[in-house]
């Protein structure tokens, strides 16, 4: 069974974009939540 897998940075880059196109309080909260966890990935 085939999935399609979106990569750690892809993600980021999508949120950042979104946020780009509409300044959300939401969005911006999901794209800090996204650079946590690739700190997160970074030390582990």
């Amino acid at each position: 069974m085939k999935r399609s897998l979106i990569t750690h940075d892809d993600y980021c880059t999508f949120m950042v974009s979104k946020q780009h196109l509409n300044s959300n309080g939401e969005v911006f909260l999901l794209l800090i939540i996204c650079w946590l966890k690739l700190l997160n990935n970074t030390h582990l």
